[in-house]
């Protein structure tokens, strides 16, 4: 499985990526990630490139075409085509309050996993200028896609916080999972 994280600096696009990594060998399978950064972070967009698999993994760098997107910030979709990085059909995570019917992503995709995760962020960590949602969209990828087990994400989180960083982040993915609404897309 390919996967692709699209965010903002700021957001955790790659802190989520390494997690996720950790997450699939707690269920004992393979996985490697690739961050991508432009020139600015905070703020600007970034992308993490991540691979899952059952056996061993030879290809190396940035994911092509992705069998799923994970999407942590809600304006993302209207300012970058994410279309064109999707294999068909294909999965997107989305943080976003609503369905994306007037966006061209919602027809490429055979399902979409819904959450608002700026409404989370800001009720577990705080308001922030740009909300850190990298792990509500775990736990809803978890959610949506049931790739990688809510229990093994959970446990990488403590391998990488501490006290009430950890609390809040496991927190934060609980509810990602939770409070996930996954909806068909137009693709078949």
């Amino acid at each position: 499985m390919e996967l692709i994280f699209y965010g903002r600096g700021g957001q955790g696009a790659v802190t989520a990526a390494s997690l996720l990594v950790q997450a699939a060998d707690y269920d004992q399978k393979f996985a490697q990630a690739h961050p991508f950064f432009g020139f600015e972070r905070r703020g600007a967009p970034v992308s993490a490139f991540l691979r899952i698999d059952d056996k061993p993994i030879a290809a190396r760098g940035r994911v092509l075409l992705a069998d799923c997107i994970v999407v942590l910030d809600p304006k993302l979709p209207e300012l970058i085509d994410l279309t064109a990085a999707l294999k068909a059909p294909a999965i997107a995570v989305m943080n976003l309050a609503k369905e994306p019917q007037g966006l061209a992503i919602y027809e490429r995709v055979c399902k979409i996993g819904l959450v608002d995760a700026n409404a989370i962020a800001a009720e577990i960590f705080g308001p922030a200028a740009i909300a850190s949602t990298n792990t509500i969209m775990l736990g809803a990828l978890s959610a949506a896609t049931g790739w990688i087990r809510l229990e093994s994400i959970l446990e990488a989180a403590k391998k990488k916080f501490r006290g009430p960083v950890l609390e809040k982040n496991e927190k934060a993915i609980q509810k990602g999972y939770e409070d996930t609404k996954v909806v068909q897309g137009g693709a078949k």
